[in-house]
């Protein structure tokens, strides 16, 4: 009757399963979580297989032989949950290893108790054949020996069971979900292997049951998540520890997984905690960047370098984003892996370099290589038009002897922020010393007019030294405009340079066009 009951071949089938889910986790990678893991689905296997067995034969002696068989996966196992829970949560592998060696010593000592209890009665008072459910099994009443040796695999196995508890609750918010389960499938065996010893059986092959439970749902597991082919390697662990950012997107583009560095600044970026709604707010940090967002859902390699203000204290940062496709070479792209690198520094660095280049390090404007460049590309686009303005500091020297070089410093750098605030329709620079230049759109005989007004300006607004005294700065400038055929700005220079020697020579302070240039003006200052 019994080798036609449905439940032993289940318990077989489900063996042969466990067995078959070996294969994945024996391909390279090959690691310690993953060894340990094929160890545990062997040993969950041939449990299963033995319990089939014992509740196929009916002779007590193959009965007892087999019970004993079932003691070996039974005492190990909790060995190995106890070297896979560490393994994840991040312990030294091989203390781990030498750890799980000296918890074995116990175990290999109580299986040869069981299998020579014949010689000493330690282990067992007696067996006897139960039947259950139209199927027959061994009944085994043990000693008081024999109920504290099977104590031992409890205790390792609680104590797996609060390393791997303490692991799933520093879990990121993201991987709860999977890995919630995967802690349900790991505590079943444990509870499996606490209960049978203080109830009663009412299920044939109860300890059988429990670990076949638990190969169904590593099967699901695998099947549904795809866990198995990187659990256990402390998957998070290594995320976690990355400075850079990393998302992982299914087929679909949910998010699957998110490291602690892109958590940390896309819940900044958001202004909101990251513990719900993360894929609602990675999903609009995406779409701030169409093309980027575009080239993702296309399945192609993306990079793009963004800006995000994170709060609260509104901090700039610099991000290089790159997508790269995950294929698989018989089912096409799996997944999506965008990694973000804090490129911060590196765009400061940068600047700086640009500064450097670009500004005059004393006043903060342009100095005369940017001045020139800026000019270059005017010209181009303004075809020639405007007008070039050279303004030196008249008797700028008794400034330094009065007052020194540090107050002089000062009232260059003053003169500089009152040229850039006042010429805003053009742009300045230092081009040496306490000569200034500016370019402006205007014609010859407008730039003239402004140059007067900043005269003006300049009398309206003197330096004013921590001692209350007041430091004027007249300045001579030279106008020329700049024609549409005019030649380099080395030759338009040298003209304004012209103009302004002739406005110091006519007593300084004043604002003289070149003559080639702008006749009509000169003229009428010479009738004046």
């Amino acid at each position: 009757m019994q080798w036609v009951h449905p439940y032993p071949y289940y318990l077989f089938l489900v063996g042969l399963l466990s067995l078959g889910l070996i294969i994945p986790l024996i391909r390279p990678p090959r690691t310690y979580g993953r060894n340990y893991l094929s160890l545990i689905l062997s040993l969950a296997g041939v449990l299963l297989m033995l319990v089939a067995l014992e509740l196929f034969v009916t002779e007590e002696w193959a009965m007892l032989l087999l019970r004993n068989l079932q003691q070996i996966p039974l005492f190990f196992t909790p060995i190995v949950l106890f070297g896979l829970a560490r393994e994840y949560s991040g312990y030294d592998s091989v203390r781990t290893v030498a750890w799980m060696a000296l918890l074995s010593v116990p175990c290999l000592f109580f299986t040869g108790l069981i299998f020579s209890d014949e010689y000493h009665g330690l282990f067992r008072i007696e067996s006897s054949i139960q039947t259950l459910w139209g199927l027959t099994q061994i009944q085994v009443e043990q000693t008081t020996l024999g109920f504290i040796l099977s104590i031992y695999p409890i205790g390792v196995a609680v104590i797996s069971g609060g390393i791997m508890l303490q692991n799933l609750i520093q879990d990121s918010p993201v991987n709860r979900a999977q890995h919630l389960l995967m802690f349900i499938t790991y505590l079943i065996p444990l509870l499996n292997i606490i209960a049978v010893p203080l109830i009663p059986a009412t299920l044939p092959g109860q300890m059988g049951f429990g670990f076949s439970i638990m190969a169904i749902l590593l099967f699901i597991l695998y099947y549904r998540f795809n866990l198995l082919v990187i659990w256990p390697v402390a998957k998070d662990r290594i995320f976690d520890a990355m400075k850079e950012g990393v998302l992982i997107f299914d087929r679909q583009y949910r998010l699957l997984e998110m490291n602690h560095a892109a958590s940390d600044w896309l819940g900044r970026w958001a202004g909101s905690d990251m513990e719900n709604g993360e894929e609602d707010v990675v999903s609009a940090w995406l779409e701030e960047d169409p093309a980027f967002h575009d080239a993702m859902r296309k399945r192609v390699r993306a990079n793009t370098e963004r800006e995000m203000v994170l709060e609260p204290d509104r901090t700039i940062m610099h991000l290089e984003v790159r997508s790269f496709p995950i294929a698989r070479s018989r089912s096409g792209d799996e997944a999506t892996l965008v990694i973000i690198n804090d490129i911060t520094a590196h765009k400061r660095y940068e600047d700086d370099l640009i500064r450097q280049a670009t500004e005059d390090y004393l006043t903060g404007i342009a100095n005369r290589r940017h001045f020139i460049d800026l000019y270059q590309k005017r010209h181009e686009q303004d075809h020639g038009s405007g007008s070039l303005l050279l303004l030196d500091l008249d008797h700028f020297k008794r400034v330094n002897d009065t007052y020194g070089h540090q107050t002089g410093d000062h009232v260059l750098r003053h003169f500089a922020s009152l040229l850039e605030s006042f010429f805003r329709d053009g742009f300045c620079g230092r081009i040496g010393g306490e000569e200034f230049g500016v370019y402006l759109p205007l014609t010859c005989d407008a730039a003239v007019e402004k140059a007067r007004m900043f005269q003006d300006y300049l009398r309206d607004n003197p330096y004013v030294t921590t001692d209350k005294e007041r430091i004027f700065t007249p300045v001579s400038t030279g106008v020329t405009e700049i024609s549409a055929d005019a030649p380099d700005f080395e030759t338009v220079y040298r003209q304004a340079d012209e103009a302004m020697y002739l406005a110091k020579e006519n007593g300084r302070n004043q604002v003289v066009c070149h003559r080639d240039s702008c006749k009509q003006d000169n003229e009428q200052e010479d009738a004046k």
